[in-house]
């Protein structure tokens, strides 16, 4: 082999591995709720209005809405993880919600105006894992 075909083999690697690690790196949730788009999954640990959250959570979308509104809607706090390390969200929800601690979800990071979807457990062992944490973060949130 020449010097030139082993260039040319080494310039095609080095460009395929950074296609490789891109095309990795793109994450979509069921098919439809893209990680890009501002989408994660979450745990609602608690529903209530706008004044039952004490603490300042990592998210929070009630400034973006008038004091009448923060008091005619219902907010959730969400928790999800954020650079592996669980965070918390205020999130509002429909009046016509049923959302109740441990329900599994998506939420939009970037848009405060989406609705929660529900997400569907991938195994039952991973949904008894999440309910378990949502479980002792509710106590502990509570608290």
């Amino acid at each position: 082999m020449t010097n030139k075909a082993i260039s040319q083999r080494t310039c095609r690697l080095l460009l395929a591995v950074p296609l490789l690690i891109l095309a990795g790196c793109q994450t979509i949730y069921e098919g439809k709720y893209g990680w890009d788009a501002g989408w994660r999954p979450g745990t609602v640990l608690s529903v209530g209005s706008a004044d039952h959250v004490l603490q300042t959570p990592f998210r929070d979308c009630r400034p973006d809405f008038s004091s009448e509104e923060r008091t005619a809607l219902k907010f959730a706090v969400v928790s999800y993880s954020f650079l592996n390390r669980p965070k918390r969200a205020v999130v509002p929800v429909s009046s016509g919600s049923a959302w109740t601690a441990g329900s599994l979800v998506y939420m939009n990071v970037t848009n405060c105006g989406t609705a929660l979807v529900p997400r569907q457990a991938q195994s039952k062992r991973r949904s008894e894992f999440t309910a378990k944490r949502a479980t002792s973060q509710v106590a502990s949130f509570s608290a």
